[in-house]
């Protein structure tokens, strides 16, 4: 997706900025990955990658780079333990498909 779109919004607020899915390019990425291990150092591993943020609350969208789970989606939610974090696809590729089918919607909720 990188080598096509420096950054990819889906359904986002163009008005407000309020809602949608920002999907940003990889320097973007490891810097963000960065700055929130550096904050929750024991809720994100080092085996995760922040690839996006939702607009309008702090969630962040990861990506596990662990051989096991590579690929798997899950959302970061600093208020909530990680335990709590849900998974919401195998791939960023089905991800991708459930959000845009539920019009933006956090169907994981």
């Amino acid at each position: 997706m990188w080598r096509i779109s420096f950054r990819t919004a889906i359904h986002e607020d163009i008005v407000y900025g309020q809602w949608g899915l920002v999907i940003h390019h990889l320097e973007w990425c490891l810097s963000e990955t960065q700055l929130v291990k550096s904050l929750y150092p024991t809720e994100i591993s080092a085996l995760k990658l922040v690839i996006g943020e939702f607009l309008g609350d702090q969630e962040k969208l990861l990506v596990s780079l662990d051989k096991d789970k590579f690929g798997q989606v899950s959302i970061f939610q600093p208020l909530d333990a990680r335990n709590e974090w849900p998974i919401v696809a195998d791939r960023l590729s089905e991800f991708l498909m459930k959000f845009i089918e539920y019009g933006g919607q956090k169907y994981w909720v």
